[in-house]
């Protein structure tokens, strides 16, 4: 992915994890342990950059349904973050 990608991929996953910081418990719906154990993998790998195109447009299609994944993928990032300051 090139640097402008780069660019957009994190204006985005910022526009999520800014959408979560705000989501009230009626926004956000089930918990993640509602969420299947395969997805929840995708939205790790999703939060990693290692999903290619394809996958990635896929999970976040059903992102933009799924207020409970757009939660559990900004846990992910904010886990991603943590770690990166160390």
């Amino acid at each position: 992915m090139n640097a402008f990608g780069m660019s957009m991929a994190h204006d985005q996953f910022g526009v999520l994890l800014h959408f979560s910081d705000g989501a009230s418990a009626e926004v956000c719906g089930r918990t993640a342990r509602d969420i299947p154990a395969e997805t929840d993998e995708r939205l790790q790998a999703l939060a990693r950059g290692d999903l290619s195109p394809k996958e990635r447009n896929y999970l976040l299609e059903k992102l933009v349904a799924s207020p409970e994944l757009v939660r559990r993928l900004a846990q992910h990032l904010q886990g991603q973050g943590s770690r990166a300051d160390q």
